[in-house]
Order: structure tokens, then sequence, then C-alpha cells
């Protein structure tokens, strides 16, 4: 719904408007990055981040998995609660591997988004 998105979108922009504001010109893409590791405020940060991604992840997707349900499913037929699970199952876990074995969100971001992004077109 709009309201998620709405809440969604004022958590990332706080959380990038902060990370901006204390490092100005010298921000790293990922802002996280511009904090020592050992920082126990930071590491419950990247907690609460790694929280917000996994929440926001299957809200932002949601068009993408509607489009590959419709693929899938035969016109005029309502699909099962069984098939929406396993599709937003399935990105769901695409978008854990492409965010484990790429380091930089950008990346992470574009690839995701290139691939599910062209199926709401």
């Amino acid at each position: 719904s709009s309201y998620s998105v709405c809440i969604e979108l004022l958590f990332y922009g706080l959380m990038g408007l902060g990370g901006y504001l204390s490092f100005r010109g010298h921000t790293e893409q990922d802002f996280i990055l511009n904090y020592r590791n050992d920082d126990t405020v930071m590491f419950l940060v990247r907690c609460i981040y790694g929280v917000v991604v996994c929440l926001g992840a299957p809200i932002n997707l949601s068009p993408a998995a509607s489009s590959i349900i419709g693929l899938i499913s035969k016109h005029g037929k309502k699909s099962s609660r069984a098939l929406h699970s396993a599709v937003v199952t399935l990105i769901i876990m695409v978008c854990v591997c492409v965010a484990i074995y790429n380091e930089d969100i950008a990346d992470v971001i574009g690839l995701i988004g290139a691939s599910f992004g062209s199926l709401i077109v």
C-alpha cells in the first residue's frame, strides 16, 4: 500500500540524510562504511538496517511478484495462496543471494531493480 511505501521512504531518507550530514563530501556510497566496525551503536544500526531491507524488499517487489503470478497463472483464474507464497519466497531468495555475493550496495539495488523492474513494465 502507499502508506507502507511512504513509511519506508521516510526511514530510508532519514538514514541517508543522517549519514550525509555526518560526513558531507566524504560520505561513502554505503554510509555505514564511514563508521568503525567495532562501534556498538553502528552494530545496532546495521541490524536495524538489515530488518528495514528485509521488510522493505517484499513491499518494493510486490508489483514484480504480481506480474510473475500473472504470467504463471491461467487467464481469468485466481492464483492460489501457495503460488503467491512460492513466488514471493523465490524473489526474496534471489535478492538475498545477490546481496550476499555483492558488496557494493549500488550494484545490489541496480541488479535487483533491473531484474524485477522490467517485469512491471
